[in-house]
């Protein structure tokens, strides 16, 4: 009776964060599936903006405010790597891939070039949200914070 308690207790190990990656997994592609649906395909988009997390949320809110209904750092469809796309075409062309390291790799058509980007995860109780985009060019979260640092700084400048 000890061994079959051994064994369970041995498996639980392994099988049950397993089977909690892969629901954390199929959350991850699921919010990526949705976005990349044709309906929804745009950074602008109030689905996409939910599925931020606080940190990444607190960017775009940032952004925003800086451009007072303008353009400040953010001046093109992050989703899309451009402003003109073909929404149709980028939901039939785009692929999901969970890699090692728990993000999410997409892969997609527009326009005739093809693209990559990789989506960085938070999760916290079996619940994730998107707390970066790594583009051809880096961190899109890095990127943007620096960028609004800057811009915060010409303002303060700007005002003496």
């Amino acid at each position: 009776m000890k061994k079959l308690f051994c064994a369970m207790g041995f498996l639980s190990i392994f099988i049950i964060p397993t089977m909690a990656n892969a629901d954390v997994n199929t959350q991850k592609l699921n919010m990526l599936k949705k976005i990349y649906s044709a309906k929804e395909i745009n950074s602008h988009n109030p689905y996409f903006y939910r599925m931020l997390s606080p940190s990444f949320k607190n960017a775009f809110d940032k952004d925003k405010l800086l451009g007072q209904g303008g353009i400040a750092c953010i001046d093109y469809n992050l989703i899309v790597q451009g402003n003109d796309y073909d929404a149709k075409k980028i939901a039939r062309t785009a692929k999901f891939q969970v890699i090692k390291n728990g993000n999410v790799k997409v892969t997609f058509k527009n326009l005739g070039g093809k693209h990559t980007l990789y989506y960085v995860f938070s999760c916290k109780q079996n619940t994730c949200l998107i707390d970066d985009v790594i583009e051809p060019s880096g961190s899109f979260k890095r990127d943007l914070n620096k960028c609004l640092s800057e811009l915060q700084l010409q303002f303060i400048n700007d005002e003496r």
